[in-house]
């Protein structure tokens, strides 16, 4: 799968970043294996597994379908909801697909905001930053 070169430059600076903010390596897998993947193979790996088989993705939808094929997910909730970026950028931002209301919302105005979001929510939880 190919990800697009904004998101490929976006990529490559977060585990340095993460570093310059004073978080070890311990916590990278940490923030990694949900909100905040880092690591390009995950984010081809889970959005290949996403496109392996049909569900409904929109309460319009009557037939299930495959994973919407501009919508690359580069992190989770871990609690079934899905963090997205149009690969194509038609839509600007980070979206979560809410897969109980089966809707893509807005979460941040850009992948830089989407950064600052998480952490906030994975600072207090950074042995790092214990």
């Amino acid at each position: 799968m190919e990800l697009p070169d904004f998101y490929r430059t976006y990529l490559s600076t977060l585990k340095e970043r993460l570093e310059r903010e004073g978080f070890c390596e311990s916590d990278f897998e940490d923030i990694s294996s949900n909100e905040l993947i880092f690591d390009s193979s995950k984010v081809e790996a889970i959005n290949v597994e996403m496109r392996s088989f049909k569900s409904v993705w929109s309460p319009m939808q009557v037939e299930p379908s495959f994973w919407p094929d501009d919508w690359l997910i580069i992190g989770g909730g871990g609690n079934g909801d899905y963090f997205c970026i149009s690969k194509s950028s038609m839509f600007s931002g980070v979206y979560c697909f809410e897969h109980e209301s089966l809707q893509f919302v807005s979460y941040a105005s850009s992948l830089d905001d989407f950064y600052a979001k998480t952490m906030e929510i994975m600072r207090p939880r950074l042995r790092g930053n214990a």
